[in-house]
C-alpha cells in the first residue's frame, strides 16, 4: 500500500502487508474502497485484513448475494473463497480451493448454500 503526496512523492503506508492484489471494489453502502486486503474509508483511513486470517492472492471481489450492504465476497487465486463483513473485516472461508480449481469451489458453494 503506497501513498502519493501532492508533490508526487511515493511513500509506503504503515498498513502495508505486501502482496500483489488484483481486486478492487467500491462498496457504496459503507463508503469504502477495497483493494486486496485493504479497506479504505472516505477519510482515507486504511484497515487491513491480515493474510493469516484470509490467505491468498486476492483476485476478485463482489457484493454478497443475500446481504450486499454488509458483506462482500473475496476470491483468491489458489486459497479459496471468502465472505467478509465490511464493518469488522472479519473473513469467513466459504470454500477452500483444494487444487487451484476456483470455478469448482464457487459452483459448489452456490449450489450447496441454497439447500
Amino acid at each position: 500500500m503506497y501513498k502519493i503526496t501532492p508533490e508526487l512523492k511515493n511513500t509506503i503506508r504503515p498498513e502495508n502487508i505486501g502482496g500483489t492484489p488484483a481486486n478492487r471494489m467500491v462498496h457504496k453502502e459503507s463508503n469504502q474502497l477495497f483493494i486486496g486486503p485493504y479497506a479504505i474509508n472516505e477519510n482515507g483511513k486504511v484497515r487491513t485484513i491480515p493474510y493469516q486470517q484470509m490467505p491468498g492472492r486476492h483476485t476478485g471481489t463482489a457484493r454478497q448475494l443475500s446481504d450486499p450492504a454488509e458483506k462482500i465476497y473475496y476470491g483468491t487465486m489458489e486459497d479459496g473463497f471468502f465472505e467478509v463483513d465490511v464493518k469488522t473485516l472479519e473473513p469467513e472461508m466459504l470454500c477452500e480451493d483444494m487444487n487451484g480449481d476456483f470455478v469448482f469451489c464457487w459452483i459448489a458453494y452456490i449450489n450447496l448454500r441454497d439447500f
